[in-house]
């Protein structure tokens, strides 16, 4: 939305440059008719006279971004962003750049999403690890499709007291958005399940939403007018797994605080809801939890954030002897990341 204001602040003058050429004059006349593809030519004609320019080149940003081309979008917001004598400008076009570069890895051809759990459990006394690794290739903006990889382990577990499954698995994928924030995904894969010690071919079609209301920076400039925001992330899977033979539900809320602290850096607290349900109606997959927590990232891009989440579960079936299991309550500490490069 913030990029859509400005985008026709640029329209109407309100970021013209007070640099007179007749190549902005002709530019100027194209981008009020709407006619920016015959506009860039003139801008960039000007900017080349005038490289220090840098309202010109907030526009040719602006523009290279409402077409799309978010690789010059992202070199001209940087290029203000180091150049500026605005402190305003400068934060406007540092803000901008971040995102550009987001939407580089969204958007790029091939990109690789890397997702990594690592935390120990108190109450198993457990070191357990999370791991999923796609890499896409983008048939269109709706479809994605590529090999992907999923790995699932822990310190504790044994075949005679088996607390997580335990495996690995790959194979290849298929996604299609519907919307932005959900997606259908059809994975098929050779599966590895150690402490059964049995291998098989897994199935697993699924249905993913995801969202975030309310504001929740991942990025702050050198100069932020707002360092804090209050969200809440909503996360649901639907899906059938056949090395399971079992169909999951699984929903998810967080409701956060956040303070930026500088750049990527910024410290969460928050309050947690946790669904998962089966169709196999078993015990222990079959309950709600519910905690708070506090999660702190780092001041570089890719780098895991840290936390700490008290939690307790209460189990909603009754297993075969009518008995059901105890409420427990655990604290996971470790660190987690979700990154995506372009590939």
């Amino acid at each position: 939305m913030k990029h859509i204001i400005l985008f026709f602040l640029l329209i109407s003058g309100t970021l013209f440059s007070q640099i007179y050429t007749p190549e902005l004059d002709s530019a100027y006349k194209l981008l009020h008719k709407k006619d920016y593809k015959g506009a860039i030519p003139f801008f960039e004609s000007h900017i080349k006279q005038y490289p220090q320019d840098t309202k010109v080149w907030m526009q040719l940003a602006y523009i290279y971004d409402h077409q799309g081309n978010y690789s010059k979008s992202y070199q001209y917001f940087d290029n203000v962003a180091r150049n500026s004598a605005d402190p305003k400008e400068r934060e406007t076009a540092e803000t901008s750049a971040a995102v550009m570069k987001d939407k580089l890895n969204r958007y790029s051809k091939k990109t690789i999403d890397i997702d990594v759990q690592s935390y120990y459990d108190s109450r198993q006394q457990n070191y357990i690890t999370g791991l999923q690794a796609y890499y896409k290739f983008m048939l269109s903006k709706e479809v994605y499709v590529g090999p992907y990889l999923e790995m699932y382990t822990d310190s504790q577990s044994e075949p005679a007291n088996i607390l997580n499954d335990r495996y690995i698995e790959l194979g290849f994928f298929g996604r299609f958005y519907a919307l932005s924030n959900l997606y259908f995904e059809l994975r098929t894969g050779y599966v590895h399940q150690f402490d059964l010690d049995k291998s098989s071919m897994s199935v697993s079609p699924r249905l993913v939403f995801g969202m975030r209301i309310g504001e929740g920076l991942n990025y702050i400039p050198s100069n932020p007018k707002k360092k804090t925001g209050v969200f809440m992330d909503i996360y649901s899977v639907a899906s059938y797994q056949t090395k399971y033979k079992n169909g999951f539900l699984q929903v998810g809320l967080i409701e956060a605080f956040r303070n930026n602290i500088k750049g990527y850096s910024w410290l969460d607290f928050y309050l947690k809801q946790y669904l998962t349900l089966d169709s196999r109606r078993l015990d222990y997959n079959n309950y709600v939890e519910g905690g708070a927590g506090i999660r702190y990232k780092p001041n570089l891009i890719y780098f895991p954030y840290f936390f700490v989440e008290p939690t307790y579960k209460f189990y909603l079936i009754k297993d075969a002897q009518g008995n059901r299991r105890k409420g427990t309550f655990q604290i996971q500490t470790g660190i987690s990341f979700s990154v995506s490069i372009k590939g």
